[in-house]
């Protein structure tokens, strides 16, 4: 049905336009080169605290203290506050904290909220990186060190108004959280799996399986781009992607929408027209295939008004859920602004939820963030938000019945790489930006509807589909016309050049809607770029890779930040290193690093503020040979600055 309205749609269009083939010539026109064409697509027991930061970390977990002091009452900030408590007796041993300071142990003499609870009963982790504000007249129990014997507990937390408790006992070996700053990640994830040459329902694909952020399995199958695949394309994209959430697996598969069998294609728009790979015969491999991460590349040449050569990385990694795509568009073959095309890569239509269903919501972000509003499902009459600030550019859609969202999440700024296709040529900006469906512009509305022109979208959803169905799943990505190919070309009032060669990345993102798991992906990439990394021993790569498969380099930023893989990047000395990772606006989870000129096959030590990691449950690590690089993935979150060493 949804075809042969497409083609009762494309009635109107100039003959370029072939019924079976809009779907890939959806256009994004500048608004200058537009035509009357119709476009296709507590305070417990306290005395005298010091008010001085605590010193977490400083002991093994102690055993039980004698009682706390009475005191005053404690502050009211984090844990509530209270009445002044009386002499707590000496509680079970304080948790060691992620946050930088002491956990307070015992249950009583507490006074979260009147006196009636403890504080903080040594079972959950305090997120603070400041002194403790509460008031706890705590067991003798310092925050314990990972895996070390601890000696004697030297005090109760020092919070503001709070009394120092007594020594506490000899304690045992602590747990493995890495001591301050650090929350320990899950157990259980496995080692990558590859099933190379698999034959999946006549696709011949590469599977990938890997553990997620919570330890539960995902694989991605790729399809070889060397020969046509049943669905008529010539593979190089993503077939599926098995993911799991509240216990229940989900598959996501190529729709086969207009020919789309999976996410991943390359689509370049140029002049009235457009190219992608559906016909692209390339080639394949495997460029790293590790116990814990993995990179799996295609390349093929698309013509776009001249040759271009694409790379295209694949990257996998334990303790991540979201691969990473990464795409450079050479046009060196064609010579200067000869190509002049924008790029929607990666492209395509994967049912997420693990059946077309009908699209409840869409949004993007570029400078600001567009969202529709309401319950859906997403029209053409759809009320939306333009309003929000934005950092990060991403693209996200999500299920009108399941509890799932697709997304994609570029690895850097909007400001660092400009992201979306300005093809209004500055109305984007001028009638929607800042404003919602109620308050745009006029340029933002066309034929009564409320969402903006399809054209106008600076990234590509299921825009062009929405007059014809409520289940498209498209989504792909954006860019100015010109970002391939042109030396100079102005976007959203900056100048671009996409000469020689044009790269970037993005996370592919699949996970619940209920967890804004785009949303959160986009806020984690803020947090590496405001993180800084610096080295005691070894030093941080501040310049490097430009992109897959590129052979130049550019300036890291922040320094030692590689914007390819979303690792940090450092040199060894004599395959040593010590590095100091502060997350200065949020935490951190899983970060990698790529230790350079490491020549062991694997580390023989790796620890953690002091304290040792043990393989495969307090990090996960590949050896590249070929680079003599150690791919390293701490488990667990960086919530304040921790020092790393490897050797």
């Amino acid at each position: 049905m949804r075809t042969a309205q497409s083609c009762l749609f494309l009635s109107t269009l100039a003959s370029v336009f072939a019924c079976t083939t809009y779907d890939e010539m959806s256009l994004h026109r500048p608004q200058s080169e537009k035509d009357s064409s119709v476009e296709t697509e507590g305070g417990g027991a306290g005395g005298t605290g010091s008010d001085v930061p605590v010193d977490a970390g400083d002991a093994s977990q102690g055993s039980d203290g004698e009682a706390g002091k009475g005191g005053a009452a404690g502050a009211s900030d984090d844990a509530g506050g209270g009445g002044a408590g009386s002499g707590g007796a000496g509680g079970a041993p304080g948790h060691g904290t992620d946050g930088g300071m002491d956990a307070a142990g015992g249950t009583a003499g507490g006074s979260a909220i009147d006196g009636s609870a403890p504080i903080n009963d040594g079972a959950v982790p305090v997120d603070s990186a400041v002194s403790s504000d509460s008031g706890a007249g705590g067991a003798g129990n310092g925050a314990p060190d990972v895996g070390m014997d601890g000696a004697a507990g030297t005090g109760g937390s020092s919070g503001i108004d709070a009394s120092s408790g007594i020594d506490g006992s000899v304690g045992s070996d602590g747990p493995p959280t890495g001591g301050t700053g650090f929350i320990p990640g899950p157990t259980g994830c496995l080692p990558m799996t590859l099933e190379a040459n698999l034959d999946l329902t006549g696709y011949k694909v590469d599977r990938y399986g890997w553990s997620d952020s919570a330890c539960t399995q995902r694989s991605a199958a790729l399809v070889r781009n060397d020969a046509t695949d049943p669905g008529g394309s010539s593979g190089g994209y993503l077939r599926e992607l098995k993911w799991r959430a509240a216990g229940v697996e989900r598959t996501a598969r190529g729709t086969g929408a207009n020919g789309w069998n999976g996410w991943g294609y390359v689509v370049n728009h140029y002049a009235s027209t457009a190219d992608h790979s559906k016909a692209r015969i390339g080639t394949f491999r495997s460029v790293l295939s590790g116990a814990h991460h993995a990179i799996h590349e295609f390349k093929l040449r698309v013509s776009p008004g001249g040759p271009v050569d694409v790379t295209i990385h694949w990257m996998f990694a334990t303790g991540r859920s979201h691969p990473i795509y990464a795409i450079t568009f050479d046009a060196t073959p064609a010579g200067p602004d000869v190509v002049k095309a924008d790029s929607r890569a990666p492209y395509g239509d994967l049912a997420f939820e693990g059946t077309e269903g009908e699209i409840a919501g869409i949004g993007w972000g570029d400078k600001y963030r567009f969202t529709t509003t309401g319950t859906g499902p997403v029209t053409a009459a759809s009320t939306w938000d333009y309003t929000a600030p934005n950092t990060v550019p991403y693209v996200r859609m999500w299920s009108q019945l399941v509890d799932a969202e697709m997304g994609a999440v570029q690895t850097q700024s909007f400001e660092q790489h400009v992201a979306g296709g300005d093809y209004g040529t500055g109305l984007l900006m001028e009638s929607c930006w800042k404003a919602t469906n109620a308050t745009a512009g006029a340029d933002c509305h066309t034929g009564g509807d409320t969402m903006p022109p399809d054209w106008l979208w600076p990234f590509q959803l299921n825009q062009y589909e929405l007059p014809f169905t409520k289940n498209s799943h498209r989504l792909a990505w954006g860019s100015t016309y010109g970002a391939v190919g042109q030396t100079a070309v102005s976007a959203f009032g900056k100048t671009l050049s996409g000469y020689p060669r044009e790269s970037y990345a993005v996370y592919s993102v699949l996970g619940p809607r209920t967890a804004d798991a785009t949303l959160v992906q986009a806020t984690s990439v803020e947090h590496l770029l405001a993180a800084a990394l610096t080295a005691t021993e070894g030093t941080v790569i501040a310049q490097g890779l430009a992109g897959a498969g590129r052979n130049d380099t550019v300036l890291f930023s922040p320094p030692g930040y590689n914007q390819v893989y979303a690792t940090w990047d450092v040199a060894t000395a004599s395959s040593r290193a010590t590095v100091r990772l502060a997350p200065n606006a949020g935490a951190i989870e899983a970060p990698i690093f790529r230790f350079q000129g490491f020549t062991s096959a694997q580390p023989s030590q790796v620890t953690l503020n002091g304290a040792l990691l043990t393989p495969g449950s307090g990090y996960f690590a590949t050896f590249d040979a070929a680079e003599q690089t150690l791919w390293l993935t701490l488990n667990g979150t960086v919530t304040a600055p921790v020092v790393l060493h490897v050797e």
